[in-house]
């Protein structure tokens, strides 16, 4: 998947681009000692952490029935960094409703 490329909608077909990229990274989680820093990259240049903040803050401002269907796809191919984005937004979203 290109850089450049940034998932706007949960049909957008760059986001099952992404889910197959997790695909292939997560063998690599196998090992005790991995960590989901290439998934995060790659979710992050994706745009993936735009979805769950306002659009007058930064975000893309996706409907809760968008979020759940993004997180179903993403999961599908790899909970561990699913996971990690949900601790990561619920901080976020805390943050900017403060």
């Amino acid at each position: 998947m290109a850089q450049s490329t940034r998932i706007t909608s949960p049909d957008a077909t760059a986001l099952y681009e992404l889910a197959q990229r997790l695909r292939e990274l997560s063998s690599a989680l196998h090992d005790d000692n991995a960590w989901v820093d290439q998934q995060l990259q790659a979710c992050g240049d994706a745009g993936v952490f735009e979805w769950f903040l306002p659009k007058e803050q930064g975000g893309q401002g996706w409907s809760d029935a968008d979020l759940i269907r993004g997180y179903l796809t993403l999961s599908a191919t790899c909970l561990t960094t699913t996971f990690v984005i949900t601790q990561r937004t619920g901080a976020c979203q805390r943050i900017a409703s403060s």
